[in-house]
């Protein structure tokens, strides 16, 4: 998995947005809004609930971010990522297909 980051306008409040592209084989891009620097996990589950994979967890400043996910040794299916910050969950499905 790579990491990019981009700092444009701070944003004024929580938000995950839906990965691009979606469906998607192998890679998509999971982005996000935080008002405030704080603590960020991104925990990717599949349909059933069990957890996969720790995507992030880190500090992280105010501002924009993303992050580029490479799913190329899961297999078919539907997912859900979850983003937690400041006590606050959010979360979105993704669809791997190969």
């Amino acid at each position: 998995s790579t990491l990019v980051e981009a700092q444009e306008k701070q944003p004024t409040d929580f938000v995950l947005y839906q990965n691009y592209p979606n469906p998607f084989n192998p890679t998509t891009t999971i982005s996000y809004e935080i008002q405030n620097a704080g603590y960020v996990s991104l925990i990717l589950y599949d349909i059933l609930g069990n957890k996969i994979s720790e995507l992030i967890s880190s500090e992280k400043p105010a501002g924009n971010h993303s992050f580029v996910f490479d799913a190329g040794s899961l297999v078919s299916g539907v997912y859900t990522y979850v983003l937690n910050f400041d006590g606050r969950y959010e979360s979105k499905k993704l669809m791997l297909i190969k």
